[in-house]
Parts: C-alpha cells; structure tokens; sequence
C-alpha cells in the first residue's frame, strides 16, 4: 500500500499511528529516504551508543514538521536503524524504530497518559502492549464511547498462532471499553480472549466496526484478533448473510446441520433462549424448571432455566413455556427488550399502521426496539406484531443489540 493509502484507511483518532506506520514502510521500501516512528532514545552527542560501533558518528537528527503541525526528528543510527520521533501539537508523541532485519518497534505516549508498545519481528509475528490511563478509562465511562488503542491497525488471522496478540492492562479496577484497529475485518472477525492458563474463549459480545473490534475488558486482558467465518451452503445471496456470519462466528447460533444454517426456518421459543444463554456466557444458574413442560435432559433446559432465573421469559398462563413453538416478533422483542433490563425510552410505535395490534404486555418493549431501530418494520409499513421470526431475521435483530449495548 502506499504512504497516502496507509493513512486515509486509518480512523482519525488513530491516524497519528497510521502515519508511522506508513513512514516506517516507506524508509524500508526506500533506502535513501528518511521516513519512519519510534521511542528509542539516541545516546550520545556525536558518537554512537548501545548496540552502535565504539566511535561511529550518529548521524545528526534530521528534523522537519508534517502537513498536521507534527514535529519530525529522524536520525539513522551506524547499525542501520531508523529512529523517528513524532510529536503532535496535542501532546501526543510516537517514536518508531525500524531496523535493517525488517523488525519494527513502535511506541505510542497519549497526552492522557495512555501508553502502547507495538512490535513486529523479522518473521511478522505482531504484538501489542497498552495501558490505559485513568484518564482515558474515565472520559469512555462519561462520553459512553470505547477507547480507541493507539496501535497500529492489525490483520486478523484463521490461523490462531499466526493471530495479532494485544495485551491490554488498565491503571483502574473495573471495566473498559476498547477497540481494536483492524484491517479488514469481516462480519466473521471476532476477539478471543486468552485466560492465564492458555485456554481460549471467544469474546461473544464484541462488535465489529468499521475501524475494528470493540469490545469490553476487565482488568486488562490478552487478545487474539482473529477470523471465525463459518462456511453454509445455503447462505450465499441471502439478505442476512453478514448477520448469519456474526452471529456464528462468535458462537451464538449453530448450524443445522455441519453445511446448513437453514436462514428461513422459523426461530422457535428455545432456539432464543439458547442464543441469549450464549450470549451471555453461558452461567450457571441457582434455579430450578419452573415449566412443566421442559424436561431436564433437553439441549435448551439450562438456557431455559436460565432465561426464567432472570425473569427474560415468564411463559404461558398455563404453565407451559412452548419450547417448540414459532416466537413472534412481540414476543421476541420482549426477550431482548428484559435481557437488556428493561431500559427507559422515550420511543413509540404509533407510527405503524398496525401498532394497535401489540398486545399489552408487549408494547413497551416494541416501543423501545422501534426507537432504538431493532425493528424496522415490513416494507408495507406494519410491524406485524404476531408474525413468526425466521433464524435469519432473528439474527438481524439480535446484531442490532449488540451494536446498542456495546
């Protein structure tokens, strides 16, 4: 890619990175051009220090300022390592090293004190270290936006040895949300978190961007970005295949079948409960069947169970749950609408020509998924309350949370 194309692609609040990544391609690619970023500090007046020859003059800091008001200071080190120092009027400062084995290390200091190391060996196996400041960590919480990471974009990998590793610690006890510069990144890309023992877990509720992927840590967590799409035959061309895609990358949905997804068939009552169980990482539960007619050896009873503990599903006056039958598009609006914890909302559905047809117990929740825009309605302009939901449209829906409560 060129220098130009390099930052264009990259996000704004990440473009200072993106530069240096693309200078430091640009002085491999070009010898004689000095253009590159890093944080190693040159030692010496005039000689060389470190890992240079006893007595090698360094070559004098080369200093210009870029097109966004940056200060550039370049100096080639008797080794052959570029070292560029970039410093933006907003405090920001990058240094990036790039060395003649096609190694790069890059540094990143935020003027809120968040700090990120990045480095690449001469086999193109990449890594990331970043710690966020309180700073950053509080300003998320209070403009509810995830915190992007001052690394440079990565490239999701099938193969999970090969995947970029980002390592991510906080300065503050609690929850973070973060995202991930990605290039690339399908509906199938997905977060994997490494536990301290080495066993992997997919993160099931991070969302993909346009930038990347956003997803939340506790504490600091290590991170493998990595490509999941699974393969159906019978998905090709559908309206929902980007959404068929997510929610089976990330686990929530199984296949009917090794080769099928079967986008069109109905979505039934414990088919949701599962994906929601799923969703939420599948716990264990303290209660017991509340439904006479679920069974306790059945594949949905624990999300089920599950679903009744937490007072998403209440089921029938008769007692029953109908765990085969068709959902409609109320009732599963009700699930998500009590998963979320029944969330206040200023939205309605009276612009539906058919909104007089949700029933009591339903409208709040359709209220809320109308303004949140987790129902769009029919093309005929009907929200068709009581019509049955297909797996795929499930799916739409169900992509539409998760982008909400991200």
């Amino acid at each position: 890619a060129t220098l130009d194309a390099l930052i264009e692609g990259a996000p704004a609040n990440n473009r200072n990175v993106a530069v240096a990544v693309a200078r430091a391609a640009q002085a491999r690619a070009s010898p004689g051009t000095v253009r590159a970023q890093c944080l190693p500090q040159v030692r010496g007046e005039g000689t060389a220090g470190g890992g240079g020859a006893p007595g090698v003059p360094i070559q004098k800091p080369e200093t210009t300022q870029g097109p966004d008001g940056s200060k550039i200071e370049t100096v080639l080190k008797p080794d052959g390592t570029r070292v560029e120092t970039v410093t933006w009027p907003n405090g920001d400062k990058s240094v990036t090293e790039t060395r003649k084995d096609g190694s790069v290390s890059i540094q990143t200091e935020r003027a809120d004190g968040t700090a990120a190391r990045t480095s690449k060996d001469k086999n193109g196996a990449v890594e990331s270290q970043v710690v966020l400041s309180q700073k950053a960590v509080r300003e998320s919480e209070r403009t509810k936006a995830p915190i992007p990471l001052p690394i440079p974009p990565v490239l999701s990998g099938a193969d999970s040895r090969q995947a970029p590793v980002v390592k991510v610690e906080t300065e503050t006890k609690g929850k973070a949300v973060i995202t991930i510069p990605v290039t690339g990144a399908t509906p199938g890309t997905v977060g994997v978190l490494i536990h301290p023992d080495g066993t992997q877990e997919i993160i099931r509720k991070s969302v993909n961007t346009e930038t990347g992927v956003t997803l939340s840590v506790e504490h600091g967590a290590v991170v493998k970005i990595m490509e999941n799409t699974r393969t159906f035959s019978d998905i090709d061309g559908h309206w929902a295949k980007d959404s068929i895609d997510f929610v089976a990358s990330h686990e929530l949905y199984s296949g009917t079948s090794p080769t099928t997804f079967s986008p069109d068939m109905e979505m039934t009552r414990s088919m949701l409960a599962v994906v929601l169980y799923h969703l939420e990482g599948s716990p264990d539960i303290a209660g017991t069947n509340v439904f006479q007619d679920i069974r306790e050896d059945t594949w949905y009873t624990r999300a089920v169970d599950w679903a009744a503990e937490r007072k998403i599903v209440s089921g029938y006056d008769n007692g029953k749950f109908g765990p085969e039958d068709p959902i409609s598009r109320e009732q599963l609006t009700v699930m998500l609408y009590r998963y979320v914890g029944s969330p206040a909302h200023h939205g309605t559905a009276r612009s539906f020509q058919d909104a007089d047809q949700v029933s009591a117990y339903a409208r709040e929740a359709v209220d809320w998924a109308v303004e949140t825009g987790i129902i769009s309605g029919t093309g005929a302009g009907t929200l068709n309350p009581q019509g049955v939901v297909t797996r795929a449209q499930a799916a739409a829906m169900l992509v539409r949370l998760m982008e909400q409560i991200r």
